[in-house]
C-alpha cells in the first residue's frame, strides 16, 4: 500500500482519522511516533494525498473507528470497501454497503478539519511528543 500511495502516478488518496489516532502511541517509542507523524505530514503535502483529522470536540464519530478503505474508479459497479477488523480484512461490494460507507465517509469529512488545519494539528502533536 505504501508504494501505491507514494507513487507520483497514484490515484487520489484521502485519509480521515479521529484525533486519537494521531495522538496515540501504537507500540513504539516517542521517537518512532514522532517519525510516523512527520512521515504523515510529508506525504500529506503531495498533490494526490489529503489527510483530514476529526478533532475530539467535533462531536460523535460516525464510525466504529475501524479502518475503512473505499476503492472507487471509473466503473462504479467495481467499487469496493475494505474494512480492517480484529479478525482480518473484510471486503464489501453490494450497493447498500457502498452507500452506507460512502455516507459514513462523507459525514467524517464534514466533521474533519480542513487539510491545512489537520496538518497543523498533527504538527503540534508531533512537537509535543
Amino acid at each position: 500500500m505504501r508504494g501505491a500511495v507514494s507513487s507520483t502516478s497514484a490515484h487520489t488518496s484521502w485519509s480521515k482519522s479521529n484525533g486519537a489516532v494521531v495522538g496515540f502511541f501504537w507500540g513504539g517509542s516517542p521517537g518512532v511516533a514522532r517519525a510516523q507523524l512527520d512521515y504523515l505530514l510529508t506525504m500529506s503535502e503531495r498533490e494526490h494525498i489529503t489527510v483530514l483529522v476529526v478533532p475530539f470536540g467535533a462531536g460523535a464519530f460516525p464510525s466504529s473507528g475501524q479502518g475503512i478503505i473505499y476503492c472507487c474508479g471509473d466503473v462504479p459497479r467495481l467499487d469496493t470497501v475494505q474494512l480492517d477488523t480484529d479478525h482480518g480484512s473484510e471486503f464489501l461490494d453490494t450497493q447498500p454497503q457502498l452507500t452506507w460507507y460512502r455516507s459514513t465517509l462523507d459525514r467524517l469529512e464534514a466533521l474533519a478539519l480542513k487539510p491545512a488545519q489537520s496538518r497543523d494539528m498533527i504538527r503540534r502533536i508531533a512537537q509535543g511528543i
